[in-house]
C-alpha cells in the first residue's frame, strides 16, 4: 500500500523521475537517536508473540499468520479479548539495565465505538515482580494488510538484573480487548525504536541483534515510475549486513538481480538502503515476486503487480465502455434495459479502482477484477455489435448490476458461472452473502471459485449496504434488492435447479443469511451461516420461531471474540427444540475471518448442501448396471448421526448448545427442502 516510508522528498525520489543520473544504491539519512557512548550498541531483547508459553487452560492461545509481521505471524487476538485473558512469554535479559522499558508491537481495531484496550504486563524472577499497566489504542487494523497497522506501546520497568524472567499480559477489558501481538522489545532507556521506522518494512525479521526488511511503495505501480526500493535494516552493534534483492515472474523464471551488496554498515541506526529499479522498467506487466536475502535471515518475499502497459491503455479502454454506457442511459428498447445498469456500473467500477492503483492503494484483486472488468465488456461491446446475445456460453466471474426496484439505486453483483455450466437445469446456485459485493468472491486468492468450478456450482454475489446494524442491510429495501436480484438471475440462467438454491454468508452475511431465509423460507433448499447467526439486536428464539422447517449448517470459531460462539450454540439449541434439521460445527482454533479458513468452510458447506438437498433435476449419464446374479441385500436403515468430524480424529465433535456430541435426523420435521 502506498505510502510514506521516510519522509516527502524521499519518497518523491522514489516514484517520479529526478532527472539525474542514479547510483546503483544509496542510504537515506539516520533516522533514530541512540546513545553514541555505546558503540558496541545497546544489549536489546526481543521475544516473538507466537513464541507464548502458556495461557489460561480454559482458553484458546492461538497463532494467526500476519505478513507484516515479523516471522509473518503473531499472537493472535482474542488471548486478551476480555478481562482475566492473557498469555505468558519466557525472556532472557543478557546483561543487567539500570533503567529498561518494554516496547510492545501490536495491532488493534477500533471496528466500532469502543475504548482502548488496558493490560496489566507482569514480569516475574526469583528476585523481582512488578506489575505495569498500559492502554493498547486503535492501529487502523489487526497487522494484516498494512505494516503501518501495527503500533508501539511503551512500558517503563526501571532497572533490570541479568537472567529470566516470566513476562505475562493480562486483559483488564471487559469485552473487545483483543490486540494481536507481533512481540516486544526490552530496552535500556535511551534507545529508540519505533512504530513508524519499523512501518517502512512490508516484511521484517526482528532479533535481538537488530531488523531486516523489505518495502514497497505500492502492491501495484508501473515499473517505468519506481527509481529505488527502499529495504530498512537496523543492527544493534557494529555487525555489518549483507544483502542480495531480486525480482522473478511469480510463476518462476530467471530473476532479475537488483542489488548484491557486501558489508553494509548500519552501526546503531535506523536505516533505508535504497536500491536501483531501473532494471524493472523493462518488465513486461504482471506478477511478479520480490525477494530480499539478508545474510542470518529467512528470505522476505512480497508479490508485487506492474501494470506499466495496462496503465498505458487504460483511458482509452475506458472510454469505449463509458461511450457504450452513455448511448445506453439514453436509449430505451430491450439492449437498454438489458445492459443499461450493467455498463453503467461498469464505468463506475473502473473508474474507482483505477483511482485506487494511482493512489498505490489497490490490492491484487481489484487489479484482477479491473482486468476482468474491461475485458468482459469490451467483449460484450463486440456481441452487441455483432447482434449476439453476450453471455450465451460465458463463464467465470462476471460483474453485472441492476437498478433497484425499491430505491431506484444501481446495485452490483457478482455471478460465478462454471465451466460446465449447461441449461438442462442441473446447475445448483448458492447466494453468498458478505459486507462488499467483492468480498466473498476475492478472498483466499478466490479459493471459492475454484471449490464451485470444480463441483459445478454457480454461486451469486450481491452487494450490500454499508452498516453498523448486522442485519440491517438485508431488512426492507434490502431484502427486496435481494430478492430481485436472486429473480434476475434464474430468469437469466435456465439452467439453475430452481430446487437447489441455497444462501451462506460469514459474520454480517450470517445474520442477513438467516434473516432473509426467516423472511422467505421459500427461497432457499438449506442455508449455512458462519461466523454469526440469528439476530444479533434479538433473542435467538423469536426468528427461529419464524423459520420454516430448513436444513441450517452452522460454523464458528471457538475464539471468535467479535461473534462469541455461544450464538451460533444459543441457535442450534432453538433449532433442536423446535426438531429443525441443523448441525453444528464449533472449531477450538478458529477466530471469526471466513478467509483464514475459507477452502475448508465453503468445501463443508457444499458436502452439506448436497447431503441435505433434492437429488439434480438431470443426473449425470452413467453405464446402465449389469443384472445381478441374486437378490441385492437389503438397503441399511438411514444414519442419523453426525459424520465423521472434518477437523480429524483428535477434534471435538460437532456441539449441542450444551456442549454434549449431538446427532440430529436430517429429515426431522423437514421434507428435504
Amino acid at each position: 500500500m502506498m505510502r510514506t516510508i521516510i519522509s516527502a522528498a524521499v519518497l518523491a525520489g522514489l516514484l517520479a523521475g529526478c532527472g539525474t543520473a542514479k547510483r546503483a544504491w544509496e542510504w537515506t539519512e539516520d533516522a533514530v537517536t541512540y546513545d553514541p557512548a555505546s558503540q558496541e550498541g545497546p544489549a536489546v531483547v526481543w521475544v516473538e508473540g507466537e513464541d507464548y508459553v502458556g495461557g489460561p487452560a480454559n482458553q484458546q492461545v492461538g497463532v494467526g499468520r500476519k505478513d507484516p509481521a515479523s516471522g509473518l505471524q503473531a499472537l493472535y487476538g482474542p488471548a486478551l479479548a476480555s478481562r482475566g485473558g492473557f498469555a505468558e512469554w519466557q525472556a532472557e535479559v543478557p546483561q543487567a539495565y539500570a533503567d529498561a522499558r518494554m516496547l510492545i508491537r501490536y495491532a488493534r481495531y477500533h471496528f466500532r465505538p469502543m475504548e482502548a484496550a488496558t493490560v496489566t504486563v507482569r514480569v516475574v524472577s526469583d528476585w523481582l515482580d512488578i506489575s505495569r499497566t498500559v492502554r493498547l489504542e486503535d492501529t487502523g487494523g489487526w497487522g494484516t494488510d498494512a505494516a503501518g497497522q501495527w503500533g508501539i506501546a511503551e512500558v517503563d520497568l526501571g532497572p533490570l538484573a541479568a537472567g529470566t524472567y516470566l513476562v505475562r499480559m493480562t486483559s483488564e477489558t471487559e469485552e473487545f480487548g483483543d490486540a494481536n501481538i507481533d512481540g516486544f522489545f526490552i530496552v535500556p532507556t535511551g534507545t529508540v525504536i519505533t512504530a513508524a521506522e519499523l512501518a517502512a518494512a512490508d516484511r521484517i525479521h526482528i532479533t535481538g541483534d537488530g531488523y531486516e526488511g523489505l518495502g514497497v511503495p505500492a502492491r501495484v505501480f508501473r515499473q517505468d515510475q519506481v527509481e529505488y526500493l527502499p529495504f530498512p535494516v537496523r543492527s544493534f552493534s557494529p555487525a555489518g549486513r549483507t544483502l542480495r534483492a531480486t525480482v522473478r515472474g511469480a510463476g518462476g523464471g530467471t530473476a532479475t538481480v537488483l542489488a548484491d551488496v557486501e558489508d553494509l554498515q548500519i552501526n546503531n541506526r535506523s536505516r533505508v538502503f535504497l536500491v536501483n529499479a531501473e532494471q524493472m522498467n523493462a518488465l513486461p506487466d504482471g506478477a511478479y515476486v520480490l525477494r530480499a536475502e539478508w545474510n542470518g535471515a529467512p528470505v522476505q518475499a512480497i508479490e508485487i503487480q506492474l501494470v506499466g502497459e495496462l496503465s498505458a491503455a487504460f483511458d482509452e479502454r475506458l472510454a469505449a465502455i463509458a461511450g457504450r454506457a452513455e448511448r445506453l442511459a439514453e436509449a430505451d428498447g430491450p439492449e437498454a434495459a438489458l445492459y443499461g445498469a450493467d455498463f453503467a456500473d461498469a464505468v463506475d467500477f473502473l473508474t474507482g479502482a483505477w483511482a485506487d492503483v494511482a493512489k498505490g492503494t489497490a490490492t491484487k484483486p481489484t487489479l484482477a477484477s479491473i482486468r476482468r472488468t474491461l475485458e468482459q465488456y469490451e467483449s460484450v461491446t463486440a456481441k452487441l455489435n455483432a447482434g449476439e446475445d453476450p453471455y450465451a456460453g460465458r463463464t467465470g466471474d462476471l460483474r453485472r448490476a441492476f437498478w433497484s426496484e425499491a430505491t431506484g439505486l444501481l446495485e452490483p453483483y457478482r455471478l460465478f458461472v462454471p465451466d460446465g455450466y449447461t441449461p438442462d437445469g442441473s446447475t445448483p446456485l448458492v447466494v453468498a452473502l458478505n459486507h462488499h459485493v467483492d468480498a466473498f468472491l476475492d478472498q483466499a486468492d478466490g479459493v471459492v471459485k475454484r471449490i464451485a468450478n470444480e463441483r459445478g456450482w454457480m454461486i451469486l454475489a450481491p452487494g450490500a449496504v454499508g452498516t453498523t446494524e448486522a442485519t440491517a442491510e438485508y431488512e426492507g429495501s434490502g431484502r427486496q434488492d435481494l430478492n430481485q436480484v436472486l429473480d434476475l438471475v434464474l430468469e437469466q440462467y435456465p439452467g439453475i435447479d430452481r430446487d437447489r438454491v441455497f444462501c451462506t454468508g460469514p459474520s454480517r452475511g450470517g445474520f442477513g443469511t438467516y434473516h432473509w431465509a426467516t423472511n422467505d423460507p421459500d427461497r432457499f433448499a438449506a442455508i449455512a451461516c458462519v461466523s454469526g447467526v440469528g439476530n444479533w439486536n434479538r433473542e435467538a428464539g423469536v426468528l427461529v420461531e419464524r423459520f420454516a422447517p430448513m436444513p441450517t449448517l452452522i460454523l464458528h470459531g471457538e475464539i471468535d471474540t467479535l461473534v462469541p460462539p455461544v450464538v451460533a450454540r444459543t441457535v442450534a439449541a432453538a433449532l433442536a427444540e423446535r426438531d429443525i434439521p441443523h448441525e453444528l460445527h464449533v472449531f477450538d482454533s478458529h477466530g471469526h475471518s471466513y478467509e483464514n479458513y475459507a477452502e475448508q468452510y465453503f468445501a463443508l458447506t457444499l458436502d452439506y448442501f448436497d447431503r441435505v438437498a433434492p437429488p439434480p433435476a438431470r443426473a449425470p449419464a452413467t453405464m446402465p448396471a449389469e443384472e445381478p446374479d441374486e437378490e441385492p441385500a437389503e438397503a441399511a436403515p438411514d444414519e442419523t448421526t453426525a459424520g465423521p468430524d472434518p477437523r480429524g480424529p483428535d477434534a471435538t465433535m460437532a456441539e449441542s448448545a450444551a456442549g454434549e456430541p449431538m446427532a440430529v435426523p436430517l429429515n426431522a420435521g423437514a421434507d428435504g427442502h
